[in-house]
């Protein structure tokens, strides 16, 4: 007889190696709609300032305009009345229109607290508190009128003769009155009660830092969501790298131990 052949069994091969899991998509959750909306929002509010402090500031800015120019244009009809009694011969002080003129302008301006003519010296003339006149205008005013432009000069541009000064809050425009020859030989002024408005370059400022302010937040805001959200993707994909590794070790092992078997099935 013949001896049996042995017969050997040839090492099934290693499963193919089972596909890792994709990574999972990020879920939207409401917290992070929570805070992507508050960085929207606060950027949103800090242009909605920026914006409407600079209309608050340019409107602000028209009004005060269009009444300088008012004032400037009430100005010019009360010294062009003076000046035409100036002409006829009269003194600045023997006006018969001077003061009726004061006390219209008053009348139909309610932001006006008072109206006067004044001489060279500095003593009123005429004005709308009766009481005061004869009386010594504000220091202030002399002050002003003296560095005028028009002031010693023949013929000074309109411009040139305007004047304006602020006492205790109340802010006084006028402009001199000048004989038939160009010399100066007075002063008609119109104070209003108008406190100081922040001007546009304040308010922009004010509206700058606020900006600034919440645009620091927002970026802070932004930061934050960011550094979380690398932070649980770096998490996710060391979780699945050290799950990649342990299957991997697993059919490394498995596949050592089927060759360990299919030597010992050789021998």
């Amino acid at each position: 007889m013949h001896p049996p052949v042995p017969t050997f069994e040839s090492p099934q091969p290693p499963p193919a190696a089972a596909v890792p899991a994709p990574w999972p998509r990020p879920r939207v959750s409401p917290a992070a709609c929570l805070e992507s909306g508050g960085v929207w929002l606060l950027i949103w509010l800090a242009g909605s300032v920026l914006i409407l402090a600079l209309i608050l500031g340019l409107q602000r800015e028209a009004v005060q305009d269009m009444r300088d120019v008012r004032l400037q244009i009430d100005l010019h009809d009360i010294k062009e009345r003076l000046e035409a009694d100036l002409a006829l011969g009269f003194a600045l002080g023997d006006s018969a229109h001077a003061q009726a003129l004061l006390e219209e302008a008053l009348a139909q301006d309610a932001s006006l607290v008072s109206a006067e003519v004044f001489d060279l010296q500095g003593v009123s003339l005429f004005n709308t508190d009766r009481g005061s006149i004869g009386e010594s205008v504000p220091d202030a005013w002399r002050a002003a009128t003296a560095k005028s432009v028009g002031q010693g000069v023949r013929q000074p541009s309109e411009r040139a003769l305007r004047w304006s000064s602020s006492v205790g809050g109340d802010a006084t425009v006028g402009v001199a009155v000048l004989g038939p020859f160009g010399e100066t030989t007075g002063y008609v002024s119109l104070t209003s009660a108008s406190a100081a408005r922040p001007r546009v370059s304040g308010l922009l400022a004010v509206a700058g830092m606020l900006a600034m302010v919440l645009g620091a937040l927002a970026c802070a805001v932004v930061s934050r969501t960011l550094a979380a959200r690398r932070e649980l993707r770096d998490a996710q994909a060391m979780d699945q790298a050290w799950q990649r590794l342990q299957a991997c070790q697993g059919r490394l092992q498995e596949t050592l131990t089927r060759l360990g078997e299919a030597g010992q099935t050789s021998a």
